[in-house]
C-alpha cells in the first residue's frame, strides 16, 4: 500500500519546519534544510517510517520526492 502523501508532507513540514512543502522541495531550497537538518530529517525519516537509509544513499536523497520513493517501491 502506497503512504499518504499528505502525511508525508505534513511529516516534512513539521520535521524541516516549513509551511507547504511540496515533493520537489528540496536539500537547500529553503534556508532551513541545511546539511545539518538533512541529516536530522534522515534519521527521523527512518525513525518515523521504519525505512534503513544506508549512509552512501543520504547525500542522494536530494528532494522530497526522493524520501517519499523510498516509501512507494
Amino acid at each position: 500500500m502506497k503512504p499518504d502523501e499528505t502525511a508525508f508532507l505534513a511529516f516534512a513540514a513539521k520535521t524541516l519546519k516549513v509551511s507547504a512543502p511540496t515533493l520537489d522541495l528540496g536539500y537547500g531550497d529553503v534556508p532551513e534544510w541545511d546539511s545539518v537538518m538533512h541529516l536530522l530529517f534522515v534519521m527521523k525519516f527512518q525513525a518515523e517510517y521504519g525505512v534503513d537509509v544506508p549512509i552512501k544513499k543520504v547525500p542522494e536523497l536530494k528532494t522530497l520526492r526522493d524520501f517519499y520513493g523510498l516509501l512507494t517501491r
